[in-house]
């Protein structure tokens, strides 16, 4: 169960304040994209995401977003808006795209923070690659069917 635990538990991104990012030292943020960044059936990036987002990379911390979606075109639209870099099809929790992106930025895992929206994916990777992890809720409750049935068991879980 450990493994799910988050470190933080926010109720979006931007309440993640950006002095405790400086005072925490994170040199990177890793965000899960649908139900995070973005509302899960949309590609818009809502304004006080995008000015947070645009606020941690002006003080010069990098940003990524990690995404188990295939849709390319979805993701490259987002990260091109906020002229970061991203990686689809990761296969969350399977560790090795989050450590091959520390590793392109050479940055040691005390310094990176995973900010998602699932236990079993954002967390549970963040976990394994021994990172510090924020569960965010998402931005959107009408999920597909598969996540619905995941939250459910998610919510027990945080129970």
């Amino acid at each position: 169960m450990r493994l799910l635990k988050p470190k933080y538990r926010i109720n979006k991104i931007e309440d993640f304040e950006i002095t405790k990012i400086l005072e925490k030292n994170y040199k990177i943020i890793i965000f899960d994209l649908n139900n995070t960044v973005i509302d899960y059936y949309t590609d818009i990036i809502p304004n006080d995401t995008k000015e947070y987002i645009l606020k941690l990379i002006e003080l010069g911390i990098k940003v990524y977003i990690v995404s188990n979606s295939f849709d390319n075109k979805m993701i490259k639209n987002v990260a091109s808006k906020l002229n970061i870099n991203y990686i689809n099809k990761a296969f969350k929790p399977l560790p090795f795209n989050i450590k091959k992106v520390l590793k392109k930025e050479n940055i040691k895992n005390n310094n990176a923070l995973v900010i998602g929206d699932h236990l079993v994916t954002d967390i549970l990777v963040a976990n394994l690659c021994k990172l510090d992890s924020a569960l965010v809720l998402p931005l959107n409750n009408n999920e597909k069917f598969h996540s619905r049935i995941v939250r459910k068991i998610e919510n027990l879980l945080l129970k």
